[in-house]
C-alpha cells in the first residue's frame, strides 16, 4: 500500500499535526497486526526525517536516490513512478527514454537504458519498481496516450523491443489461463517459464512447443528448477515436477502445474 503526499497529510505551514502522525503510526499498526504480508509505503517529496520509524511505514518511496543513500536512515525502495513521466498531454520530455539516455542513436539509447535499469536493480535498496510502458519503452508517456483516447500502453512495441530480446511465445490458452515462454539461451541452457493464472491444477497438463521454434530438436533434458508452490515460499508443496516427460512425437513437455503459480524450467539443448 503507497501512502502518497504523507507530508502533505502530517504537516501545515512547517509544523507537525500530531494528531495526522498518530493516526499514521496507528494505520500501519493494524495493518502489519491484522495483515502481516502487506508493505507500507511513504511516499515522501519533502524528506521528513526517519519516516518509516516515526509512523511504523516499511519503505519510503524513493524520490531522491543519491542524497537518501548517503543521509536517511529510512529503508528505500527504488522506483521509476508514474508521477515522474507525466508531464502532460503535449509534452514527452520525461518518458524514460528521453530521461536516461541523451544520445542521438536508438541503440545507444536502448543500451543506456538497459543500463539504467541494470544499476537500478543492483543499487542498494530493498526492492525496485518501474512504471508500467517503460518495459517496453514507450516513445509517448501514459498520459499522452490518455489524452489522445488510446490505451495507455502501446502494446504492439511489444514485438520490438530491444528489451525484449531473448523473448519468443511458447503457448498461451486464454480458456486455461496458461501463459508459457522461452527466455534465451546461454551455454546451451534456456529458460521455460509458465503461469499459471487459474485457481486449477494440473497433475499431467500438455504443453505443445511451437514447431517454428529453431532449437526445438536441439532439447535433450527439461528440469524444474523453480516453483513458486514450494513449501518454503508458503505453498503447498505439490505438483512438483521430479521429471518433465517429452513426448517427441507430437513435440510437447508434459509437466505438472500448481494453481496459482509460477514454475520455471531448464532445457539442456546439445
Amino acid at each position: 500500500i503507497r501512502f502518497d503526499a504523507v507530508s502533505q497529510m502530517i504537516r501545515r505551514n512547517q509544523t507537525n499535526i500530531s494528531s495526522a502522525i498518530s493516526f499514521l503510526r496507528e494505520l500501519n499498526h493494524t495493518i502489519h497486526r491484522y495483515y502481516p504480508g502487506v508493505l507500507c509505503i511513504a511516499e515522501d517529496s519533502e524528506g521528513y526525517p526517519n519516516i518509516s520509524r516515526a509512523m511504523n511505514f516499511h519503505l519510503k518511496w524513493n524520490f531522491g536516490w543519491s542524497n537518501n543513500a548517503r543521509w536517511s536512515e529510512d529503508k528505500m525502495i527504488c522506483t521509476v513512478s508514474h508521477g515522474d513521466t507525466e508531464t502532460g498531454p503535449l509534452n514527452s520530455r520525461n518518458v524514460l527514454l528521453n530521461c536516461a539516455s541523451h544520445v542521438p542513436n536508438e541503440l545507444d539509447k536502448f543500451a543506456d537504458l538497459r543500463n539504467f535499469f541494470a544499476w537500478q536493480i543492483c543499487s542498494l535498496n530493498r526492492g525496485y519498481l518501474i512504471h508500467m510502458g517503460d518495459e517496453i519503452v514507450q516513445p509517448m508517456s501514459w498520459f499522452q496516450r490518455c489524452f489522445r483516447g488510446k490505451s495507455s500502453m502501446d502494446w504492439s512495441l511489444s514485438n520490438s523491443s530491444t528489451l525484449h530480446e531473448g523473448y519468443s511465445l511458447i503457448y498461451e490458452y486464454a480458456q486455461n489461463l496458461i501463459i508459457a515462454y522461452h527466455r534465451g539461451i546461454s551455454n546451451n541452457h534456456r529458460i521455460v517459464v509458465i503461469h499459471n493464472f487459474s485457481n486449477h491444477a494440473y497433475t499431467s497438463y500438455d504443453l505443445p512447443l511451437p514447431k517454428s521454434d529453431p532449437n526445438i530438436e536441439r532439447i535433450q533434458n527439461v528440469q524444474e528448477i523453480f516453483n513458486t508452490n514450494q513449501l518454503k515460499y508458503g505453498g503447498s508443496g505439490t505438483f512438483h515436477n521430479e521429471k518433465i516427460e517429452i513426448n517427441r512425437n507430437n513435440m510437447i513437455l508434459i509437466v505438472a502445474l500448481p494453481p496459482l503459480s509460477t514454475i520455471i524450467l531448464d532445457e539442456t539443448l546439445i
